[in-house]
């Protein structure tokens, strides 16, 4: 099995992580599936992170890209994507998690993430999977991350760390997006897993009134 899959599954058990508190915890609402609603139109250009001085923010499509997320069944297939995207709108639809990103010239791109069961299901039709997770904020999505994410992380990657992305809503409507690794130790049986979390990043992205 996976690091990733057993840090999405929640096998193994984590100790918090730092979280900036004055951000204040997630919105309340959850889904039927335990997932954050994260429907809403936000800005694609973070306005906060979280530690300071981490220089520029990746924007939205960035972090949902190839370079942010991994693809854990290795197929060959591109990636939606729009240069110069502006805002993005997120929409939960049953099992379904669409994003589409919208630049000023009304140029359109889709991302369609899927809720994986426990069993792991299919990914048929899904640019990659998601699961709930109740993390230090609240109630968070979480996408398999990238170990070679295309922007700058405050710490290396080993070769047996998991990389997640994860979202959530603050309570003031906007998108909070956690890149973080953990360490992750497997027996055989099992019996003596461990796992850690080795820190992570936070930006800020401000929800807008309408997905222009």
């Amino acid at each position: 099995m996976a690091p990733v899959a057993l840090v999405l599954s929640s096998c193994v058990y984590f100790d918090r992580i730092d979280y900036p508190e004055d951000w204040g915890k997630s919105a309340e609402g959850v889904l039927a599936d335990g997932c954050p609603d994260l429907s809403g139109t936000y800005q694609t250009r973070a306005t906060q992170a979280h530690p300071a001085g981490l220089g520029s923010f990746p924007t939205l499509d960035e972090v949902l890209g190839p370079g942010g997320l991994g693809d854990m069944y290795g197929r060959d297939k591109s990636w939606p994507a729009l240069p110069g995207a502006t805002t993005a709108t997120l929409r939960s639809e049953g099992n379904w998690l669409h994003v589409q990103f919208r630049n000023e010239a009304g140029g359109t791109a889709e991302l369609r993430f899927k809720w994986k069961h426990w069993w792991g299901g299919t990914v048929e039709g899904a640019d990659a999977m998601y699961q709930c997770l109740k993390l230090e904020q609240g109630a968070a999505l979480g996408i398999d991350g990238s170990r070679r994410p295309g922007f700058a992380v405050p710490y290396a990657f080993h070769p047996s760390d998991a990389a997640v992305v994860l979202l959530s809503r603050g309570a003031d409507g906007s998108l909070t997006v956690n890149y973080r690794t953990a360490r992750v130790g497997i027996e055989r049986s099992m019996i003596g897993s461990y796992a850690g979390w080795l820190g992570g990043i936070w930006w800020r992205y401000p929800q807008v009134a309408s997905d222009r």
